[in-house]
C-alpha cells in the first residue's frame, strides 16, 4: 500500500516531465515528510514582495515603469528509494503578480525527475526537465515573452572500484520561443529556436569521503529552425572537484575548454577556457561565504554569439539564532563577438557589463524566514543602443518548510 501511495505521489513530477541537464534535487535525509519509501520535501516561498522601479529594464530615457510586484513559488521535491529503482524529482510553480500591469501575470512551471536502476556495477537512468515560462532567461534578453525549454539524458554509471566510476550517456535539449516573441524588432522565434544532441564519458574518483575528482568530455551539436547561419558543433574537456556539505568548503568548480566551430564559414570558430564555480565557506558556523562565477559561449538574439564571463558573491552573518544579514554583489560581462544584423548606425561591437548589489535581512521564526532586502542591478554598454538602464527593488520575503 505504501509503494502505491509513493508511485501516486510522484506522479504529477514524472507525467509532465520530458527529461533534461543537471539539475539538482537536495538530500532525502533532510525531508520532513515520510510514507514508507517516499520522501517529501514542500516549500513555500513569497518573494519580491515590494516596488520594482524598472520593470521591463529601460534606460532613462524611455522613462522607466515601476510597479508593486509579488512571486509566490510552491516548491516540492521527492525522493523514492527500494532495492529494485530510484527515483527523484522535483516541481515548482512561480505565479508572478503585478499590481498595476496585469498583462505580465503570468505562472511559470519548471519540473525535473530522475530514475535509476540500480544493478550491481550497473546504474542505468534517465533523467529530464520541463520548463514553460514567459520571464527573462538570461543577461542579454529583457523580454517577457513565452518559451519551452525540455530536453533528456539517457545513460549508465559504471562502479570500477569502490572509488572510481564511469558515465556514458547521450541526450538532446530543445528551446522554442513562442511565434511572434518580438524584442527590439526581432523575432526571438526566428533567432535562438533550436534543438541540441550531445553525448559524453565521464570520469569520477572519490579520494576521499568528502572530496571528489572528475572529468568530463562532451560532443554537441546544435541546429537552428530558421536560422541556419548559427548552426554548430561543439567539443568540450572539463576536469571538476566536488566538495560535499560536511566539508570545510562545498560546492563544485570546473574549470575547461571549449571548441565551438560554425558551420557557415563566415562565422569565427570559439576556442577558449570554460568554467562553472559555485563554492560555499563555512567560517564557525556562524558565517558563510559563497562565490559562484563562469565563462562560456551563449548565442545571441541579434548578434552570432556572445563571452558571458563574471561572478557572483553573498556574505551571510547569522545574528543570534533568530537573525541573520546577507550582502550580495556580482559583475558579469558580455563579450560579443559577430557583427550585428540589421543594427543601424552600429559601428562596433558592444561589450555590456550588468552589475548588481544587494543587502538583506531575514527572520526567523521555527521553519519560517521572513526577510526585508533592497536590491540593485544595471547594465552599461560599450557602444550607445539604448541598453543601459539602473534598477531598484525594495521588497521583502517569506519561506516556509513544511
Amino acid at each position: 500500500m505504501s509503494k502505491a501511495i509513493a508511485l501516486t505521489a510522484l506522479v504529477w513530477l514524472l507525467g509532465v516531465v520530458a527529461p533534461a541537464r543537471a539539475q539538482n534535487v537536495g538530500d532525502p535525509n533532510n525531508a520532513r515528510v515520510h510514507v514508507g519509501p517516499l520522501a517529501l520535501s514542500p516549500t513555500i516561498r513569497l518573494t519580491n514582495f515590494g516596488r520594482d522601479s524598472n520593470i521591463y529594464n529601460d534606460s532613462k530615457d524611455n522613462s522607466p515603469r515601476g510597479d508593486l510586484t509579488a512571486t509566490v513559488s510552491p516548491v516540492v521535491e521527492a525522493w523514492l528509494r527500494s532495492p529494485r529503482v530510484r527515483v527523484n524529482g522535483r516541481g515548482q510553480f512561480d505565479f508572478f503578480y503585478f499590481k498595476e500591469l496585469s498583462n505580465l501575470r503570468a505562472l511559470d512551471t519548471d519540473t525535473f525527475a530522475r530514475v535509476e536502476l540500480p544493478l550491481n556495477r550497473l546504474t542505468p537512468y534517465v533523467e529530464g526537465n520541463l520548463a514553460n515560462t514567459r520571464h527573462r532567461q538570461n543577461l542579454e534578453i529583457d523580454a517577457i515573452a513565452k518559451r519551452r525549454n525540455d530536453g533528456v539524458q539517457v545513460g549508465t554509471d559504471v562502479r570500477l572500484t569502490a572509488k572510481a566510476s564511469v558515465r556514458l550517456y547521450t541526450g538532446r535539449s530543445h528551446i522554442e520561443y513562442q511565434p511572434n516573441s518580438l524584442y527590439r524588432e526581432t523575432d526571438l522565434a526566428r533567432s535562438l529556436n533550436h534543438t541540441g544532441s550531445f553525448e559524453g564519458l565521464g570520469f569520477r574518483y572519490a579520494a576521499t569521503p568528502l572530496t571528489t575528482f572528475a572529468m568530463n568530455v562532451e560532443q554537441g551539436r546544435d541546429r537552428f529552425e530558421f536560422s541556419s547561419e548559427r548552426n554548430s558543433d561543439s567539443f568540450r574537456v572539463t576536469p571538476s572537484v566536488e566538495f560535499k556539505p560536511l566539508a570545510l568548503i562545498s560546492g563544485r568548480a570546473a574549470v575547461g575548454f571549449r571548441r565551438l566551430r560554425f558551420r557557415e564559414g563566415d562565422v569565427p570558430e570559439f576556442k577558449g577556457v570554460v568554467a562553472l564555480v559555485d563554492l560555499q565557506y563555512a567560517f564557525r558556523g556562524r558565517t558563510q561565504f559563497s562565490i559562484g562565477a563562469s565563462r562560456d559561449l551563449e548565442y545571441s538574439y541579434i548578434y552570432s554569439n556572445y563571452v558571458l564571463a563574471g561572478f557572483n558573491s553573498s556574505v551571510t552573518q547569522r545574528l543570534g539564532d533568530a537573525w541573520d544579514v546577507r550582502g550580495t554583489g556580482g559583475r558579469y560581462r558580455l563579450t560579443f563577438r559577430q557583427g550585428p544584423q540589421g543594427i543601424a548606425g552600429a559601428r562596433a561591437l558592444p561589450s555590456e557589463t550588468f552589475l548588481h548589489f544587494g543587502l538583506d535581512v531575514g527572520y526567523y521564526i521555527g521553519r519560517t524566514r521572513t526577510g526585508f532586502s533592497v536590491q540593485h542591478y544595471g547594465r552599461e554598454s560599450d557602444v550607445s543602443l539604448g541598453r543601459g538602464y539602473e534598477r531598484l527593488r525594495i521588497g521583502s520575503s517569506l519561506t516556509y518548510v513544511f
